[in-house]
Parts: C-alpha cells; structure tokens; sequence
C-alpha cells in the first residue's frame, strides 16, 4: 500500500493503522532521529514502536498477538504522530517557518519518494528485490531424512525490545526466529513488504 504523503498518512494513523511504509528504513530512521521534535521526547521508543508495528502489521499474521500492555502506547504513538502531521501541515498553511516545518518536508519527500519507487518498480514489472529468510546452522547441517526437526521452544515475538531504545534488531530477529518456527503466509508477506 502507497502513501503518497503525510495527509494520507495521517488518515492512517487517525483510522488506527499504521501502514507498511513506516518501516522503510529511510522513513524509520527519519522518526526515530527526530523523535525529540516528532513526538516531544528524546525516547525514541514511541518512533521505534511504530516501526516494529509497520513490519508486523495489525490486522492479522503477528500483529493478532501484540500483548495487551502495547495496545494503549500503540494508539498513543499513533494519536501523536498524526497530531504532529496535523499541526504541522496548519503551521506550513499558515507560513511559520521552523524546524518542525522542515522536518514536515523532509518527511513528506521521503514518502513521495517511496510511494514514487514503488509506482515505479510496479509498472516496470520487473525483480528488484529477492529476501531469504535463513535458518539456523543446526537445521542446515542435521540430516533431513533421519532428523525431525522440532523448535526447541515456543517463539515469540519480543515487544520488549520494540520499546528499548537501539534494540529493534532484537525486535526483526524474534519476528523473523518467529515466522520461521511458527510459518504463517501473513506475517512472512508483510516482513517482505518491510524489507
């Protein structure tokens, strides 16, 4: 799903969905350095949180299981995403210049620049990406006719790291540990749209 720019955006975030192309790594690192001025914190956690939730989506797959506890700081991060948007794009109407301006505009470029590339691929038909997902060394080495091959434990993904500030490497290895062990076509489609 393309979204062109911020007030496409906003709409989102307003409807409680947070769309795919929040965890672009450009767009994730864009929140997560300007969390000061986005979301009033020098916590990254509320940009961070977001772009776990983008790769993980909400409506099925892994986003079935965010716990209980997460739900109130998603839709918290999301109202103020969205209130930020909006704010802003009265200010930029109203022809204030200042830093939430420019971060305004570097944001909405970097979504147009997206959504611009995905048209683009799109229409060009064409391979740009292939993604592999690996697994472990011990499953690549045992011998597949004699060994069953059984997890070791139940996975799951691990919310705590999606709010502890440079951890959202451990957040993508637990979703990706979790949609091999636990399969789900879902979860893997939209891991691959994250990518």
């Amino acid at each position: 799903m393309s979204i062109p720019d911020l007030d496409t955006l906003a709409e989102h975030l307003e409807d409680k969905l947070v769309p795919v192309c929040l965890a672009n790594g450009a767009l994730a690192a864009f929140m997560m350095g300007n969390a000061k001025e986005i979301f009033h914190t020098s916590n990254p956690g509320h940009a961070q949180l977001l772009v776990c939730l983008a790769m993980v989506g909400q409506l099925k797959g892994l986003g079935l299981d965010i716990p209980a506890t997460y739900v109130e700081r998603i839709e918290s991060s999301t109202v103020e995403l969205a209130a930020w948007i909006r704010m802003t794009c009265i200010a930029v109407m109203n022809g204030v210049d200042n830093i939430d301006m420019q971060l305004f505009a570097l944001f909405e470029g970097l979504l147009k620049d997206q959504a611009d590339l995905e048209r683009e691929l799109k229409q060009s038909n064409q391979t740009s990406h292939i993604s592999m997902l690996m697994g472990s060394t011990e499953d690549l080495k045992r011998a597949a006719h004699s060994e069953v091959r059984m997890p070791s434990a139940a996975s799951t993904v691990d919310w705590t790291a999606a709010l502890t500030p440079g951890a959202i490497h451990v957040f993508v290895k637990s979703v990706r540990k979790t949609i091999y062990e636990n399969g789900g076509g879902s979860s893997m489609y939209r891991l691959l749209q994250a990518i």
